[in-house]
């Protein structure tokens, strides 16, 4: 065998040493991806955001991670889920309105439409194998076997809640994998069965195929009603709200310019027109009730991401695990009176008896069944106006908390001030993962971001219940349903305080004119006719006002008939 020439060999050696040194950083394993999502939680019940709340663990991840200050999701859940898993808007997606009234619209199905591929899917290409736990809420038949189920859709386990609100202590639409559970016997916990289920997973997988990497998404039913907690979560909170939702406000807003979230120029939203001064507050002892049992329930996800990221570290996983914590949407100002649950019943959804907001019953309990209404949603949601379902900052302003330990480039514990969007994560996870971009997404990577790069992000579009908003670079545009357009600039007044429309009609038209544009592609239906519920309802009030036109046409003729033959 003859020997090549010493130089040729030195330059072997020189180019596979520089291999050697290259493939780590584009051929290193995948990440595991652990997404956690909260459900109707403000941008700032967390301690990271300038909250009251006890959250140690999720604290610690804002510590070792990065928080992103102008993140964005949609105002209600299952818009939100739809384009989380998906990387699509919405109306793309197919779940322009809740899944609870599907329609024959492509973007009103109340489901992922079966031609626009879920995280899970894409992943599996990749060598992922994809778990799921908590509220699904993207399938109108809470069908836990049928086409829109989370198994159906790409998740290999499953095990949660399949529609929108359930009871924590005895849910009704419970299911593992493809089957439906029987209401499960006390003492039980939802948030707490979730999250033991998903350690158990990531243990599982770990023993089974350690190889492979793995997706998990959890979402939380906490802290959407109903506000139930275990005691000693409620009781962590003792004292805490004493005196009230006015102080409350004040206190986060002065630890949110404290952490340089709040910038100098911005004013805190004035109180909620329709919220009381706490002077003036009915029932004080039972609306502190309601805050701490609400705290309570966000201390239980807490220990619910602590028990998870437990099981990562256990499992040798944590080094190379991204992790990502947001919630659906603004706090939620929705109260629960007798009379809705007289109507939900009704139409055909589970209530229990103990539905509804009293005074006289302590929330909390397995025995109550309450929200904790408009004031303390004011309190989440500070410092912006807005709340849940509406397109003010309040509704769609978002936490985002990533941590990375192999893939971050900036210094733990530093804010991203980029704006953001949901649909972000589908692009981002799949970038981590090696999956191709597809070129249908809405959302776009976050990796150069977290890397410590800056970019100029696209407009981001929402449409919601009649209302309609745009952000493009500092400008925003937002229309209420039934009202008008306003224009805000939010480097300068991101609570939205001063409403520009009158001074840049040039900008307002040019930020209609995008939202128009994207409208007409998205499939955005005019509200509320795109319902099945208001369509036939909008006929029978119809026919009845024709009818009604007829008669009275008739009958005055009749009269004047009368008149003219001189009858009475």
């Amino acid at each position: 065998m003859k020997r090549r020439p010493r130089a040729i060999t030195t330059a072997r050696r020189l180019v596979l040493a520089f291999l050697v040194s290259w493939t780590p950083a584009v051929a290193a394993a995948p990440p595991d991806v652990v997404v956690f999502l909260a459900d109707d939680m403000g941008f700032s019940d967390l301690p990271g955001y300038g909250g009251e709340v006890e959250a140690p663990q999720i604290e610690a991840l804002a510590r070792e991670g990065v928080r992103f200050s102008q993140f964005y999701a949609t105002p209600r859940c299952s818009p939100t889920r739809a384009a989380l898993l998906t990387g699509r808007t919405p109306h793309a997606a197919g779940v322009g309105w809740l899944a609870d009234s599907p329609t024959e619209h492509r973007a009103y199905r109340g489901a992922i439409r079966p031609d626009v591929a879920t995280l899970p899917e894409r992943l599996a290409a990749a060598g992922y194998r994809s778990y799921a736990v908590g509220k699904w809420h993207l399938d109108p038949t809470f069908d836990a076997a049928g086409p829109d189920s989370p198994r159906a859709r790409g998740f290999e386990r499953y095990f949660g809640v399949l529609q929108g609100a359930d009871d924590l202590y005895a849910p009704q639409s419970l299911a593992r994998d493809d089957a439906p559970l029987p209401p499960p016997a006390a003492p039980f916990y939802l948030t707490d069965a979730m999250s033991a289920e998903a350690a158990g997973w990531i243990r599982e997988h770990a023993r089974d195929t350690p190889e492979q990497p793995f997706f998990l998404y959890v979402a939380f039913t906490a802290p959407h009603w109903p506000v139930q907690a275990p005691p000693a979560d409620v009781a962590a909170h003792a004292g805490r709200y004493r005196a009230g939702w006015d102080a409350a406000r004040e206190r986060r807003a002065g630890r949110i310019a404290d952490l340089g979230v709040f910038a100098s120029t911005w004013a805190l939203s004035p109180r909620d027109a329709r919220v009381p001064p706490w002077e003036k507050a009915d029932h004080p002892g039972w609306q502190r009730a309601r805050m701490r049992a609400y705290a309570g329930m966000v201390r239980a996800m807490d220990r619910g991401v602590a028990e998870v990221l437990g099981a990562v570290r256990e499992t040798g996983r944590e080094g190379r695990t991204l992790v990502v914590l947001l919630s659906d949407n603004g706090g939620s100002p929705e109260t629960l009176s007798p009379a809705s649950g007289w109507l939900r019943r009704a139409v055909g959804f589970w209530t229990p008896d103990h539905y509804g907001d009293d005074p006289a019953v302590e929330p909390g309990g397995p025995d109550s069944f309450q929200s904790y209404g408009r004031a303390w949603s004011n309190v989440s949601n500070t410092p912006f106006r807005g709340h849940k379902s509406g397109l003010l900052e309040g509704g769609i302003a978002s936490p985002l908390i990533v941590r990375w330990p192999s893939g971050l480039g900036r210094a733990p514990g530093s804010w991203v001030r980029d704006p953001a969007h949901v649909t972000d994560i589908a692009a981002t996870v799949l970038d981590v993962a090696g999956v191709a971009l597809p070129g249908d997404l809405d959302g776009e990577s976050l990796v150069p971001v977290l890397a410590g790069d800056s970019r100029a992000r696209g407009p981001m579009f929402w449409e919601h219940e009649g209302w309609r908003a745009v952000r493009d670079g500092d400008l925003k545009a937002v229309r209420p349903f039934l009202g008008d357009w306003a224009l805000y600039d939010l480097a300068s007044d991101r609570t939205e305080l001063v409403d520009l429309a009158g001074e840049r009609p040039a900008d307002l038209a040019r930020l209609r004119e995008a939202w128009t544009e994207w409208a007409e592609e998205a499939g955005v239906k005019t509200w509320p006719w795109v319902l099945p519920m208001f369509a036939r309802g909008a006929a029978v009030l119809g026919l009845v006002a024709v009818l009604s036109l007829l008669g009275t046409v008739w009958g005055a003729k009749t009269l004047a008939r009368r008149r003219r033959l001189g009858r009475p």
